[in-house]
């Protein structure tokens, strides 16, 4: 089942991009062609580690480029490689020191709406869904555990322009993956 599932979003990923190459051509920026941009988000995430025996949860950084493909004024088809990169430590007085590492990337395509199609609008939204891998590895006095996972990765989330600063985004995903499930929430400022 889960082979299907990720055969289904990949010819999802593959799909979008040939039907917003096929409106009128790959033109960069051109009147006859479909305009790209490119566009970056960087911020903080925090992520939900599941497993059969194991439940952790890690925080740290997340960056986002991906390339916008406009498809009208206000939407647009993306290509995003959403990386995030966890790195903490804690003192536990019944566990004594211990520390977490943690990274997910995915690539993914994503339907824009408003502010991250373009950069003009005040408000937006995006939805979104790929292939992605993730792993975190774990120790503290008592125990040690670590885990790897590919699987389905969908996100979902809502953009607001800030002025000057840009635009913040608030998002919230999951990937599905045989050894693992990851849950997460990501905020990012556009820059």
């Amino acid at each position: 089942m889960k082979k299907k599932i990720q055969l289904l979003s990949l010819s999802l990923i593959l799909s979008v991009f040939a039907f917003a190459g096929s409106r009128k051509g790959f033109a960069y920026g051109s009147p006859e062609g479909v305009k790209v941009s490119f566009m970056q988000e960087g911020g903080f995430f925090g992520s939900v580690f599941t497993g059969e025996d194991f439940k952790r949860v890690d925080y740290g950084f997340s960056y986002t480029p991906r390339l916008n493909f406009l498809l009208s004024e206000n939407t647009s088809v993306s290509a995003d490689i959403p990386f995030a990169l966890g790195l903490s430590s804690f003192v536990n007085p019944e566990a004594g020191m211990g520390g977490m590492f943690s990274f997910q990337m995915p690539l993914k395509a994503s339907f824009n709406y408003g502010l991250g199609a373009n950069e003009d609008d005040r408000f937006g939204f995006f939805g979104g869904s790929g292939l992605g891998m993730g792993y975190f590895t774990f120790n503290d006095f008592w125990s040690s555990e670590s885990a790897f996972t590919t699987g389905v990765y969908l996100d979902a989330g809502v953009r607001a322009d800030v002025g000057d600063s840009g635009g913040f985004t608030l998002s919230f995903n999951a990937m599905i993956g045989k050894r693992m499930n990851i849950y997460g929430i990501n905020t990012t400022m556009m820059f």
